[in-house]
Order: structure tokens, then C-alpha cells, then sequence
């Protein structure tokens, strides 16, 4: 964003042959904020005073709606004053040059700008997806947690309500057909519908396993 049309040539043409396709020039800074939410930029390359807004406008209006994420901001101007470098950085630009400035400067520093755009993005991405990892976990620990509540809970009525039917299974020898013994067999006449196998199963993992 230059009001000056051969600054903003100049830029654009070393940008694009350093193989940055994507490269969006602007002589009018309305313009280019215009059609900020569209381009969704990672990196600015900013002029301070231009006559319909200045720079330090510019910088704000940035600054706001990049709300909090990291869009970096190069700064490059005629402006040499000190001042004029304390309030850029101050107002949110990440770098500042001034002109005339070195072609083999802007794109490295327009490189290492971008890169850490991209490493602040990949870091953003991370954080996000460690919440949702995180969230799940805390979600299945709640119903893990509520499911063995639930569990203690059922286990804990079948014992103090006895909601157990004992049946008992005569064991006979076929060659003398004389009882032997019996096969004690529990019945569990309450929900869930399940073999007595699986009842006492869950009692031990709840540690009830003995009262039960």
C-alpha cells in the first residue's frame, strides 16, 4: 500500500519474482481496506503518509481486525526520523524500512515475516486442535465417570434390595442316580437383561464384587 504508483510497481514486480504469486497492490489504502477481509493477507508492506489515510491509520484499523492474531506489518517510508520508527513499531508494525530501500533487504525480511506468520498459524492450528483433543478427554471422562456412578448405583440396589433369585440345579450320577451335589445358580430379575457373569463382572470392577 503506496500512494506512489511506481513504488508500489517496483514492489509488487520483486515480490512476484521472489515467488510470492499472491501479491495485492494498492495506491489508495481505502482500497486495500476495503477488500482486507476478502484477501485475508499474511503480510502488509505499508507506506506512512499518503494522502487519503495515513499510515498510522492504517496501522490501527490492522491492528483491530486482526484481533489479537499475528499479521505483520512492514513499514517502508522516506520518513528517517526516529519518531517516525517509535510510532510505526508502536502502533503495531513489525519491521521498518526506509527508502530508497535494498531489493535483497525487503524480501528477506518479508520471508522471515511471513514465516513467522506461518509458524504463529501453525501454532494457532496446534493450540486448537490440543483444546479439542482436550475437551474430548474431559467429555469421556465425565461419562466414564458418570457411567461407572451409574453402575455403584445399580450394583448397590440388586445388594440392598436382594434383587437376586437363587436356583439350584441338581447334580445327578447317571450310573446310580444318586444327587451328588447342586449347582447354586444366580437369577437377576432387574434391568439390564444380562447373565449373571456379566453382573458380578462389573460389581469387581466397581469393587463391590465381595458384597455382591
Amino acid at each position: 500500500i503506496d500512494d506512489n504508483v511506481t513504488n508500489v510497481a517496483i514492489l509488487e514486480g520483486m515480490l512476484s519474482r521472489a515467488g510470492l504469486r499472491a501479491v495485492y497492490p494498492a495506491t489508495d489504502p481505502r482500497d486495500a481496506l476495503a477488500c482486507f477481509d476478502e484477501i485475508n493477507p499474511d503480510l502488509v508492506l505499508l507506506d506512512l503518509h499518503m494522502p487519503q489515510i495515513d499510515g498510522y491509520s492504517v496501522l490501527r484499523e490492522i491492528s483491530e481486525r486482526a484481533a489479537g492474531a499475528y499479521l505483520p506489518v512492514m513499514v517502508i517510508t522516506a520518513d528517517a526520523r526516529p519518531e517516525a520508527s517509535e510510532r510505526a513499531l508502536a502502533s503495531g508494525a513489525r519491521d521498518f524500512l526506509t527508502k530508497p530501500f535494498d531489493g535483497t533487504e525487503v524480501i528477506l525480511r518479508a520471508r522471515n515475516l511471513l514465516e513467522t506468520r506461518y509458524l504463529h498459524l501453525t501454532l494457532r492450528q496446534h493450540n486448537i486442535e490440543l483444546r479439542a483433543e482436550l475437551g474430548a478427554y474431559r467429555e469421556g471422562k465425565r461419562a466414564e465417570e458418570q457411567a461407572r456412578e451409574q453402575g455403584r448405583e445399580r450394583i448397590e440396589r440388586v445388594i440392598h434390595e436382594r434383587d437376586i433369585q437363587m436356583v439350584y440345579q441338581p447334580v445327578v450320577d447317571l450310573a446310580s442316580g444318586a444327587l451328588v451335589g447342586v449347582e447354586a445358580l444366580a437369577r437377576f430379575a432387574v434391568e439390564p437383561v444380562r447373565g449373571p457373569a456379566d453382573w458380578f463382572a462389573e460389581a469387581e470392577r466397581l469393587g463391590l464384587g465381595v458384597e455382591l
